[in-house]
């Protein structure tokens, strides 16, 4: 009877408990949403388009964070060299000021709001803004992308990988943990799912709050689960066939081994488990049950090129000195390297999570 009642009574407490303490960031959010401007400064492009030509826009969402300006720049200059014009969408923050005088540009569209609703909160006020501009027309690929993963010199290239890729939906990650998602700190659509009432009904529906599962939950895997209903399905640039076909594949780092055996207890210090070929089966596991930009990000950096996940430290999945040598490895100066180390390393990891917080965690809430 214990055994019944025990899962169920402890959910309760966690869904209760949870709800209680959020319940002034609740209000805070409605308030906020329904009877406050969110936008507190827009800076329109002033440079003209040519009518005759098809546009690309990217839509370009920032909360401005120390050491973590370069990475940004180097995102928007990727996008920018592609042929995309940026619309960047900025969450106020101390560092604010110094980010949008750096970031400011004829070019760009910029927009500073309050800081209500995460990264789909930013992605809602670009995207309306977008929707209802007199370009809108002309648009044939939107592109969507955060400040939640760390870009190297060498992620540059990749993104101009992805960039050049001709898919509908075009994903630098799919998750297929829980459900299959595109994650959203970079993905781009064609004009044939962006032009459907029901993508654009989504973004005008969409309450952003600060609730972080209400964000992943009703945001990112929300919209993805509405496009997958009607036909279109996300295609991955990070997978394992790319790294392991890559010719700058050569093995498994021990730091990059450990990312991808150290949920499975003691078979990480199994050497019959643990040798080069089940690793490279591990490695096509982790695309299919994990989150691969925690347990293969180190790897997906070093082969690929690709961005690192900024909570990645948190996970337990990785070591500060992992962390160093693959920022490394994405071209970072050592002096850029101290910063975001320092940056990562300021909320330990998820064995520092204690009480309540430990509780909410093992349900998805924080």
């Amino acid at each position: 009877m214990l055994g019944f009642l025990y899962p169920r009574v402890r959910q309760t407490v966690a869904q209760t408990t949870y709800f209680l303490s959020t319940l002034e960031l609740r209000l805070r959010n409605f308030i906020h949403h329904h009877f406050k401007e969110s936008i507190i400064e827009l800076v329109p492009s002033s440079i003209d388009f040519d009518e005759s030509l098809e546009l690309h826009y990217a839509v370009v969402a920032l909360y401005p964070r120390p050491a973590l300006l370069p990475s940004v720049l180097r995102l928007i200059g990727a996008l920018e060299s592609d042929g995309y014009r940026v619309i960047v969408v900025m969450n106020q923050s101390p560092l604010s000021k110094v980010w949008w005088d750096s970031l400011i540009h004829p070019k760009r569209t910029m927009i500073l709001r309050r800081n209500i609703g995460r990264d789909f909160g930013a992605y809602k006020e670009g995207l309306l803004y977008l929707l209802k501009s007199k370009q809108f027309s002309k648009v044939s690929k939107i592109a969507l992308a955060n400040d939640s993963v760390f870009y190297g010199e060498r992620s540059s290239l990749m993104v101009s990988e992805i960039l050049g890729r001709k898919v509908i939906w075009n994903s630098m990650f799919v998750n297929y943990q829980y459900h299959t998602h595109s994650q959203s700190f970079f993905q781009v659509f064609d004009k044939e799912i962006f032009s459907k009432a029901y993508f654009q009904k989504f973004w005008f529906d969409y309450y952003p709050s600060d609730l972080r599962h209400h964000a992943i939950n009703r945001g990112e895997v929300k919209l993805s689960s509405i496009l997958i209903e009607h036909g279109f399905t996300p295609s991955p640039f990070v997978t394992a066939g790319r790294i392991l076909e890559s010719d700058k594949f050569d093995g498994f780092t021990i730091d990059e081994n450990f990312g991808l055996w150290s949920n499975l207890g003691m078979a990480l210090y199994d050497p019959q488990m643990n040798n080069p070929e089940n690793s490279i089966l591990r490695l096509k596991r982790t695309f299919l049950e994990n989150n691969p930009t925690h347990h293969a990000g180190l790897v997906a950096s070093r082969i690929l090129g690709a961005p690192l996940k900024l909570d990645i430290l948190q996970t337990g999945q990785v070591s500060p000195d992992a962390i160093e040598m693959t920022l490394n490895n994405l071209g970072c100066g050592q002096d850029e390297i101290h910063q975001v180390l320092l940056s990562m390393t300021q909320k330990g990891t998820h064995v520092s999570v204690k009480g309540f917080q430990r509780l909410w965690k093992n349900y998805g809430y924080v």
